[in-house]
Formats: C-alpha cells, structure tokens, sequence
C-alpha cells in the first residue's frame, strides 16, 4: 500500500491494511520456539459442543436445552480428564449424599483419587 498501487478503500486494501496493522500477532509463530502451528487440537475440543448448538434448535423446552448443556459440559469434562461419562454419572448418582457435603471432590479432575480413598477407607473398616 505505501506504492499506491492499492486503493485504500477497496476490500483488498482494506485486508492489506488490516494485516500491516497485525503484523506483529500474525508472525509471531515465527518468533516463539516451540509453538503449535495449528488449533486441530482446540477445534476437536468444541466439536461436539458446536454440534450440539445446532441440535439446540430441536429441544422442546428452554430447560431442556439447559440441561443438556450441563450433561454435555460434564461429559466433556469427563472425556478431557480421561474418565469414563457413563460410569462418572453413576457414581455421582450413588454417592449423592457425600457430594452434597464437598462436591469439589467428586470433579472429574478428582474422580478416581476420590474413588481410591473409598475403597482404602472401606477395607479400612472391614
């Protein structure tokens, strides 16, 4: 654009104008040792979040819709912290009790640690 040889209002102009303004942001993979060259990871994370957005327009009621979302949210959890959903949403129905005194314990970040301290405490009794 400093020939001239772009017109600054045209759409390509613009877009020349938008990248020299975030040169800095955009070359900066080139500057960090060690940066992932691609989002493929954070993409496959929101997949299913994306598809169910769309499967959203069908639910019947707005509450419906909600709690989807938080089954959705907690099975993604689940995937992320490599726990089973199934097998985590039974537990969380059978120990109901004890989560309602620390549910923090019974994230799914925690979820086998909380498991294991059952059973040493359970044999501890026997």
């Amino acid at each position: 654009m400093e020939t001239k040889s772009v017109e600054p209002n045209s759409s390509f102009g613009k877009a020349i104008a938008y990248l020299n303004n975030h040169w800095e942001a955009f070359t900066l993979f080139l500057r960090v040792p060690g940066v992932v060259l691609t989002n493929n990871d954070d993409e496959q994370l929101i997949k299913r979040s994306v598809l169910n957005r769309k499967n959203a327009y069908f639910f019947r009621t707005e509450t419906g819709a909600k709690i989807a979302d938080i089954l959705m949210s907690i099975i993604e959890t689940c995937v992320y912290n490599n726990v089973n959903p199934w097998k985590y949403l039974i537990s969380i129905q059978e120990y109901s009790q004890e989560i309602r005194r620390d549910p923090y314990l019974w994230a799914p970040w925690h979820y086998y640690d909380r498991l294991k301290e059952l059973a040493v405490s359970e044999e501890a009794s026997l």
